[in-house]
């Protein structure tokens, strides 16, 4: 996780470094952008069919395509080229190289594009997230279909971390973007009605979250930047995916990195916090009352304090850590109460 304090120039090329690799290791984990971009096209296509007939208007969107997948466009059009290639738009497409340095920014903070100064950096910046800006505002997003498609919340959540970078008043939406805490939960926080918030106060804010990683981009070197580019693409796991998104992949985000070894070989898995709890809970409450009642301690500390985020920051998943504290303090009420469910076998005093 990124720490919050004046960071030396040798510790902030570290941390530029781990940027790029953690998103050249998680791009894709989450969601593709690929979708938003086939279903636009579709619509498009559509439109140019009303314009100019459909044999004009699909020869001149395989024309368009086949300048890219020329061999799946020539065996099955240009929709099943797409298709074939879901996920895959980075970098043969322009739109999917656009929208990958767009996730980047994004996510990290970082800048793809090498750049010798800062002026030219923040016009790379400009140009990129103006573009899927545009890309956005001319689209009918709920008529379409894609309102809650990656490829949208990506676009505000580059636009709101620029208005963050360039000083400008930011929205308790773009806050929630950024920060990663529900849109409720930001206006619950903010005092009085304000529509917008200054950029220094956001910022002050953001940094004392875990979840949000101040950009780098005025830091990067431009040497150091190629180095990392072509060290991280030498090492690249290409996964097929299906037309659908679906995919048999390694077990992947453990600190943001892919845990496939240099043979190909996963890394052993780790064991996460609060299913492991759950689990402890369980296994306890089958062993012997005398013995576990003080070990039910520390697992029913943690269930309580995990399942808090399941009602302070939105995770529904965390109910289940609050579902086995109560049924932890049932067993035990009812134990100390002497009801017969609470016994079995192996129970002794």
């Amino acid at each position: 996780m990124e720490t919050h304090h004046t960071p030396t120039s040798h510790s902030v090329q570290e941390e530029i470094e781990w940027r790029y690799l953690a998103f050249a290791n998680c791009f894709g984990n989450d969601a593709f952008f690929d979708g938003a971009l086939i279903t636009s096209l579709q619509q498009i296509s559509r439109i140019c069919a009303v314009y100019f007939g459909e044999e004009t208007a699909k020869a001149g969107i395989e024309a368009m395509v086949g300048r890219y997948y020329p061999q799946p466009v020539a065996e099955g059009g240009w929709e099943l080229a797409l298709e074939m290639h879901y996920s895959g738009f980075y970098p043969e497409l322009p739109a999917g190289d656009l929208f990958h340095r767009v996730e980047a920014y994004a996510k990290f903070g970082i800048l793809l594009t090498p750049a010798r100064d800062v002026e030219t950096r923040e016009q790379i910046l400009r140009r990129d997230v103006g573009m899927v800006e545009r890309f956005l505002a001319a689209i009918p997003l709920e008529a379409w279909g894609i309102e809650n498609e990656h490829a949208v919340k990506l676009v505000r959540k580059a636009s709101a971390r620029l208005k963050l970078d360039l000083g400008e008043p930011v929205s308790a939406e773009d806050l929630s973007l950024l920060s990663g805490f529900a849109l409720q939960s930001i206006k619950d926080r903010m005092v009085g009605q304000f529509a917008e918030i200054p950029a220094e106060a956001a910022l002050a804010w953001l940094s004392t979250h875990w979840g949000f990683r101040p950009s780098l981009w005025r830091q990067q070197d431009a040497i150091a930047t190629l180095d990392v580019l072509e060290n991280y693409m030498e090492d690249a796991i290409f996964i097929p995916v299906a037309t659908d998104g679906s995919s048999f992949r390694p077990y992947e985000q453990i600190d943001d990195y892919y845990h496939v070894g240099a043979e190909g070989h996963e890394y052993r898995f780790g064991v996460a916090p609060c299913p492991t709890t759950i689990f402890t809970i369980a296994m306890l409450l089958m062993g012997s009352w005398r013995a576990v009642r003080w070990l039910l301690t520390l697992p029913g500390l943690w269930a309580a304090v995990g399942g808090s985020a399941a009602i302070l920051l939105g995770v529904p998943q965390d109910f289940a850590l609050l579902a086995a504290l109560l049924l932890l303090l049932l067993f035990a009420v009812a134990r100390f109460a002497g009801l017969g469910f609470s016994r079995h076998a192996g129970s002794v005093g």
